[in-house]
This record gives C-alpha cells, structure tokens and sequence, in this order.
C-alpha cells in the first residue's frame, strides 16, 4: 500500500549527547523493539489499541496531519456500516494518518445533533495530504481487519474491541436518554441488573445465514442456566426487528418461562419500547439504545453471523475473557459462530469464533478470518446452507464437521466451546487468531 510522505513532524532528539544519555537511549530501544515481539493477553492489546486510536485521531496538531477518508458509502444496515468504519480505520492507522468520512452519517452529519462524539480533532476539507479510501481497499483489507502496528501480536477480537468503542462513544445527550430508558423499563428497579439481553435478528438476514426462532434462545438460555448451575434470570431485554414475535411478546404479557434444574420459571420481558416517551425518540437513537442495553446485559444471546449482534459482543471489553463458571451464566452465548464476508454477490470468506484455552493461559474468545475457497476446501461444504448453531447441550450439531462431540461436563472442564476451528484451519490461518 502507497504511503502518504511527511506525514506528521518526526520528532527531533538533540545533536548533543552524553554517554549516559546515548547509553538510555540504546537501552530503551532495544527494550521496546523486544517488547513489539511480545504477544499481549487479550485486555491488555484493548486497552494498548484504543490508546493508539485516540492518540492517532487526535494529534496535538493537526498542522502536519494526513488523512485517510472513507469514500465508499455502504447501502446496508447500521452494523455493517459500523463494520466498514472499522475497516477504513485499520487502512488509516497503519498508516499513521487521521481516519475520517467524505460523506453524511450518524458520526458528520451537521444538519443534526450527532449522537456519537467526534471521530477527530482536525478536520481536511481543504488539506492536501488527504487519500480516499474506496471499495476496492476496504475489500483488499476486511479479511483481515487487524492493522500492521510493530511487531506486537493483537488479536481481531482485541483490536474489534477498541476500534467499535471508540466509534460508539456517545454524546452527552444520548448517553441521559439512555439512562432515562433503562431505569424507566426496570432494568435495576425490577429485575435487580439479573438481565439476560437477547438480540433476534431475523428479517432479511435469512440470505446470509440460518435463522434462529425465539425458542431457540430460549432453549439455549435454559441449557445454560441448567449447565452452569446459575440463579435464576430476573428479566431478559428483548431487541428484535421481529414484528410479529413482539406481537407474540405482548399477547403474553411480557412474560416467558424458562426451565431449571427443578421446575419452570417466569421471566419479565424488558424492551426499549416499554420506554414512557418512546415515540418521541428518533429512529436512529432507538437503534442505538438497543445496542448499548444488549451490551450493558449480565449475558448476551446473539448471532456471531448478525453484525449488530457482533457489535455488541465487542461494546463491552470484559467480554474478552469468557467466564465458564460454576454458578453463573456466561457473558456471551451465540448460537451460530460464523460471519459471512461479501461485498456486492461475490463472497470473500468467513469469520469463525469459539472460546479457545492453551496451557498456562487464561480462555479467550478467538476469531479466525478464513478465505472462501478454504472453507470449501477444507469442509466441502457451505456454513451459511447448513443449519448451524451454537448447540450447548451436547455439542451434537455435526454441522460441516465442525462440532467436536461432546458432554454437558466437557464445557467446564475443558473451558472451550464451539466449533474445531483451531485444529481445522491453523495452517490456513497461520496461528492467527
């Protein structure tokens, strides 16, 4: 990739040095080259990540400052539009310039109140050291996503995790609605914070991967609720493009009931929409309140294939490392573990994720970029036609052969779940993870 020249003033170290001064100076580069081939724990390359991002969107002058802005305007829903960002993100950090976008949306939009925070500090209307992202770039760089920074190993999770809280940093005035929502629907009044957020995509969604009905997170909700020996859920938060299983919803009252390990129990459906002024909120900030309440949720049901599920998944920086605990529920259920990557008809690949453990080291969630021809190499066979889900019971969904077959007590001793992605395609993948 051309990189944009003088990008920013280099920083100039004095012409004089003492022996002690060119003696500190060797130490502490020769220190921090080691460290660039350090490969860091999950939490950490979060927190090293957002740290760049911040220092490169807002430099303490603009006077120097390149720019890389997105050009390409993605017709699709919120979470693949955020998807994109992130991309062009990586395209311009790597580069060392400051990441904008050359069109109007949630994040430029100066007609309305924006309900995120400035991506910058600098602006490049006018600047000539600006390079446009287009289609082709982000298509040369999504199966990949993580950015080229030194030698240190970050993970697609870590860097997912920074690059979306970044974007979703909200402004003052969304961030009180938000709060008004969620003490108006209960969620610490009612159901104490023990709430299940549960996020059901369906609608048009059904091109890119299986569908899964209500029941089936229900189902999901209660295996683990039996496995994990947890105390039962006060509420579940509810968001769903679903119209008819709102409908559903209400007919029963708000009411679903789950099944433990010696009877069935109530548990109070919570949404956004039980919010007393709802209608008067504006169609993107309801979007957006959805997000932030399934990620603020003591556990997220989700789809890995939904990118507003993703979202998320990636919104709460704990959710780095899975707890399979005795006695709770775990932070993250999703009950399909691939994402379909394609950009116009033709199909690039899959993202595919599970809980992963090595010897000596803590459990992570793990995301494997694998091209297309790979996945049908390897597999024979296509995720998105075969049905597949997150089956907690017994790990018997053969779906594509990648589920490995195994118990109910399997998941806490072994503390790993999902597909055998790690064994399958570790020479495709180079170990990446």
């Amino acid at each position: 990739m051309t990189k944009i020249r003088n990008r920013r003033k280099c920083t100039q170290y004095p012409t004089q040095f003492g022996i002690f001064s060119l003696f500190s100076f060797f130490v502490t580069a020769i220190a921090q080259y080691q460290n660039q081939n350090l490969e860091v724990d999950d939490l950490t390359g979060y927190q090293e990540l957002f740290k760049e991002i911040i220092h490169n969107q807002f430099p303490p002058s603009c006077k120097n400052s390149c720019f890389y802005s997105l050009s390409y305007e993605h017709k699709a829903g919120f979470g693949s539009r955020v998807h994109f960002m992130i991309t062009g993100l990586a395209i311009a950090i790597e580069n060392r310039c400051i990441f904008m976008i050359d069109f109007s949306n949630e994040w430029t939009n100066k007609s309305t109140v924006s309900p995120f925070k400035p991506l910058s500090n600098c602006t490049c209307e006018k600047n000539k050291n600006k390079r446009r992202i287009t289609k082709r770039m982000l298509s040369e760089t999504y199966m990949r996503y993580l950015p080229k920074l030194g030698r240190k190993k970050n993970s697609i999770a870590a860097w997912m995790t920074a690059a979306t809280t970044f974007f979703m940093r909200l402004s003052g005035e969304l961030e009180s609605l938000l709060s008004r929502v969620q003490y108006d629907i209960g969620w610490k009044r009612i159901c104490n914070g023990l709430v299940a957020g549960v996020h059901v995509r369906h609608g048009d969604k059904g091109s890119e991967a299986n569908l899964q009905p209500f029941s089936s997170y229900l189902h999901h909700l209660s295996q683990w609720d039996y496995i994990a020996g947890a105390p039962g859920l006060r509420c579940i938060f509810l968001s769903t493009d679903d119209e008819d299983l709102l409908s559903h919803i209400k007919e029963n009252n708000d009411r679903v009931f789950l099944q433990s390990k010696k009877k069935k129990y109530a548990v109070r459906i919570i949404r956004a929409q039980q919010y007393l002024h709802y209608a008067d909120v504006h169609e993107i900030d309801k979007l957006i309140i959805d997000l932030f309440l399934l990620s603020r949720s003591q556990s997220l049901l989700f789809t890995f294939s939904s990118n507003f599920g993703q979202l998320a998944m990636f919104m709460k920086p704990s959710n780095l490392v899975p707890n399979f605990t005795y006695g709770e529920l775990p932070k993250l259920i999703p009950l399909d573990f691939y994402h379909h990557v394609k950009f116009g008809h033709k199909t690039y690949g899959y993202f595919l994720t599970r809980s992963f453990s090595r010897p000596g080291e803590g459990i992570r969630w793990i995301i494997f970029p694998v091209p297309f021809h790979i996945i049908l190499l390897k597999l024979n066979c296509d995720p998105r036609f075969e049905g597949c889900i997150y089956n907690t019971k017994f790990g018997d969904n053969g779906c594509c052969n990648l589920y490995p077959l195994s118990g109910q007590k399997a998941i806490f001793e072994n503390l790993e779940v999902g597909p055998n992605i790690t064994q399958i395609f570790s020479h495709e993948t180079g170990g990446k993870m």
